[in-house]
Parts: structure tokens; C-alpha cells; sequence
């Protein structure tokens, strides 16, 4: 216990409003930050334009965002949704970038074993 307030005393009050502010913005961050985006890729329409057309979506991620981020995977369009198929690599890599563009409720992602 003594280590804390001997840390507190070290930093004084002024370290410890900035120790405590820069602890809520690094927590901030983590939580509202989406995944990074590919660089050379922006999505030609909106989510809710592909919810009506979710195969031109299919269609967008396999001839456009996946080359880029270079994964494989298998793209299907079927039951209102875009299913991606692939390892438990390549699946979380294309997640992390389609939904930085792209709305959740349009994918349905599914790791296949090796």
C-alpha cells in the first residue's frame, strides 16, 4: 500500500489529474475506436444501400477489399446476409476491415477448421 502513496506524493496533484485523464482517454479510446482502415479502399456506397442489395456487397468485399487487405476467403450472399467462410486468420483479419465500412448485421462470419 505504501507504494501508491508513495507515488502520488512523487507526481503531486497536478500528475495526478493528468495520470487519471490520460487513463480515461486510453480507455476511451479502446472502446469506441473501430478496426484500421485499409489503405486504397473506401467503400462505394453506404450499409444501407447493400442491405438492400447485400449480393453487390458480396460482390464489393470479393473483387475490391479483399485483394487489398490479402486474405482468402469465401464470400457467399445468401439469407439477407454476406457470409465469409475462411481460416480463423483470415476471418478475423477481413472482419476487423469490413466492419470499419461496413455495418455488423449485414455478415455472418464463420471459422472453418484446418
Amino acid at each position: 500500500m505504501e507504494t501508491g502513496k508513495g507515488f502520488v506524493r512523487f507526481i503531486g496533484p497536478l500528475g495526478c489529474v493528468l495520470f487519471l485523464g490520460l487513463t480515461v482517454l486510453t480507455v476511451l479510446m479502446c472502446f469506441t475506436l473501430k478496426g484500421a482502415p485499409l489503405e486504397g479502399y473506401t467503400a462505394p456506397n453506404t450499409s444501407e444501400y447493400y442491405s438492400e442489395n447485400i449480393s453487390e456487397l458480396a460482390e464489393e468485399i470479393r473483387d475490391n477489399l479483399m485483394p487489398l487487405a490479402g486474405v482468402r476467403a469465401e464470400i457467399i450472399a445468401e439469407n439477407g446476409k454476406v457470409t465469409v467462410f475462411g481460416t480463423e486468420d483470415s476471418v478475423e483479419k477481413l472482419q476487423m476491415y469490413i466492419l470499419h465500412y461496413y455495418e455488423k448485421d449485414l455478415f455472418r462470419f464463420v471459422t472453418l477448421d484446418s
